[in-house]
């Protein structure tokens, strides 16, 4: 009987050596096998864990005159002789400008009493209405000139009365002010879309004028929707 427990108790000491021996890991001649554990465990709780995270830049809101520099190669033609900015004084308060103001009358421009600096970071519903206001003027402009040559290669976006996908690619190209990596940018084929179901949208126009006015009117909305890609003003 003490044989036998002997016995036993060598072939589990025999069996753990085989298993350590086979789940070892060789490490050449001359270097040091590493201390490390088998897991390590990092919960939330543990206040003595270092947690990783990814840093990199916040997203920049584009302010009027960054606005200014990116919209100016498209919609230079809304520009008077007379006007040298986009926006009204009141329409970069909105969208974030830095101004002298008066706390009492924020709204009256630069006045010597208690003057204070404005700035708006986050996004508003002021930021957005003042956006696509601007948005909506300009591209009135620039659709009504490119309509009177519908199919003239030049026009930055109309392109008959349907342009093609690497049209609208060009457009948002201008003004994201890079070429996609991948070919066209993401969300150009989503536009294109968009802009054939208006144009065959029932009911069906009645005549050459009613067909123009719904062309037109169609390239105004990819326009707007193009001019305020939140690629387009937050960077």
């Amino acid at each position: 009987m003490k044989r036998v427990f002997i016995f036993a108790v060598m072939s589990v000491i025999n069996s753990a050596c085989l298993k350590e021996t086979k789940n070892k890991v060789r490490y050449p001649v001359g270097h040091d096998i590493p201390n490390t554990p088998e897991r390590i465990v990092i919960r939330s709780s543990d206040s003595s864990a270092e947690s990783q995270r990814r840093t990199g830049p916040a997203p920049l809101l584009l302010g009027p005159d960054a606005l200014h520099e990116v919209y100016k190669d498209v919609f230079s033609d809304s520009l008077s002789e007379a006007k040298t900015s986009f926006f009204e004084n009141s329409e970069k308060d909105d969208l974030g400008g830095y101004r002298i103001l008066n706390p009492s009358n924020p709204r009256g421009g630069f006045e010597a009493a208690d003057p204070v600096m404005k700035r708006n970071a986050k996004l508003s519903s002021d930021y957005v209405f003042a956006l696509r206001k601007f948005s909506a003027s300009a591209c009135k402009v620039l659709i009504e000139k490119e309509m009177q040559t519908p199919d003239k290669p030049s026009n930055l976006i109309v392109e008959g009365g349907n342009p093609s996908i690497g049209k609208i690619d060009r457009f948002m190209t201008m003004l994201l002010g890079h070429k996609s990596k991948t070919g066209i940018h993401s969300g150009v084929q989503n536009y294109k879309d968009a802009f054939e179901k208006m144009i065959s949208s029932a009911p069906p126009p009645k005549s050459d004028i009613e067909r123009t006015d719904r062309i037109s009117v169609s390239y105004n909305h990819l326009c707007v929707a193009l001019a305020t890609d939140v690629r387009v003003y937050v960077r």
